[in-house]
């Protein structure tokens, strides 16, 4: 894959976690966390909505080869995310998946909520995965499945 340093990096749906979720949970609803350099921001939430199940943005993020081209400009951001209908890039506006009390998924540590399982792999890489599709995300690659 072009620009991936690695492997695509996608955790199985029922791999357990190595870190205790209760460290993740930033409000009654959700949990976040960001990648070891802080580039890729993340949410799971308790059920879904219009964010998504879980998904991530970065601050500089790769668009997808197919699918809307974000400008990566302050204002509009590249993101992925799960819903009940499958994973997608999207372009946001907002900060839907930072958080400022977010801590750092480090490198190796698996965060297992319910049916969504998130991995931070080598070269600042995210991989999540839920019940109906999942995503791998970092400054140089942007992959949905």
């Amino acid at each position: 894959m072009p620009g991936g340093g690695g492997a695509i990096l996608q955790p199985s749906g029922d791999e357990p976690g190595n870190v205790d979720p209760a460290t993740f949970r930033t409000g009654s609803d959700k949990y976040n966390f960001t990648s070891p350099t802080g580039n890729i921001l993340c949410g799971i939430w308790d059920a879904d909505g219009p964010e998504g199940r879980v998904g991530c943005q970065a601050v500089d993020g790769r668009n997808p080869f197919e699918g809307p081209q974000c400008s990566n400009a302050e204002n509009v951001k590249v993101a992925v995310r799960v819903t009940a209908a499958g994973s997608e890039s999207m372009c946001t506006t907002q900060g839907i998946y930072v958080d400022a009390n977010a801590p750092v998924l480090e490198f190796g540590q698996v965060l297992s909520v319910e049916d969504v399982v998130c991995r931070s792999g080598p070269d600042d890489i995210i991989g999540c995965t839920a019940a109906t599709g999942g995503f791998t995300f970092s400054r140089g690659i942007n992959y949905t499945y």
